[in-house]
């Protein structure tokens, strides 16, 4: 998604074309940021708003069916601790030193505002390419891009297995219960374990990539983990 803002005049002296690219790309981010929040959101509330009174004994089904939504809300639970964490450094990135900084200067009581429109141009510009490298600069290894992605990814594949179970009148009992469709969301929250670890090994390996702003890359690790 592509966002595009009609800027009038004279917001649009400042508020350019090239950067209305950078707000496009933290505000691409950031949409998909909320999705995947979404989806956990969406995922744990299904689990959640149901009592389960189950008569639990270790040769029962239920107690199968126990430990298997516990282990799905665990993994939920986890999940959306990354994801508020990442959030969190999404938030730090476009509210820095140089968004304060800015935001000081277009007050038209404040002491330091600035001299000339050339002088906002210039402030805006740096806010805004600042706050969008940071934000992307945390995708510069490819192995971290990979990882991260897939995390996400997952949490939406678990939704959409869970959902379209769901359309066929399945309960939640025998969709957890079912062989074929624990094993495959078995696989995915492994799958997400695996991406987690290797993100740890890069972050305690100290094998962080350099980046223009010294320690972005690992303010992202730090934010998630």
């Amino acid at each position: 998604i592509f966002l595009s803002i009609d800027v009038p005049w004279p917001s649009c002296a400042v508020v350019t074309t090239d950067t209305l690219t950078a707000y496009a790309a933290i505000f691409n981010v950031g949409l998909r940021t909320r999705r995947v929040q979404f989806a956990l959101e969406a995922t744990l509330s299904f689990l959640s708003k149901r009592k389960f009174n189950l008569r639990v004994s270790c040769f029962s089904t239920e107690s199968v069916f126990a430990k298997r939504i516990s282990q799905l809300r665990m993994f939920c639970s986890s999940a959306a601790f990354h994801m508020r964490g990442y959030s969190d450094f999404h938030r730090d990135c476009c509210f820095g030193s140089e968004w304060v900084i800015l935001a000081s200067k277009m007050r038209s009581t404040a002491q330091n505002k600035s001299e000339s429109i050339h002088e906002m141009i210039e402030l805006h510009r740096n806010y805004i390419y600042k706050a969008a490298g940071r934000m992307l600069s945390c995708c510069g290894s490819i192995s971290i891009k990979i990882a991260f992605e897939r995390m996400m990814a997952v949490i939406h594949d678990i939704r959409n297995c869970l959902d379209s179970q769901l359309r066929r009148n399945n309960t939640l009992e025998n969709i957890l219960l079912d062989h074929e469709v624990w094993k495959h969301l078995e696989m995915l929250m492994a799958q997400y374990d695996d991406c987690v670890n290797s993100l740890k090994a890069i972050k305690n390996g100290n094998t962080i990539p350099a980046s223009e702003d010294e320690g972005v890359v690992a303010r992202f690790l730090d934010s998630i983990l």
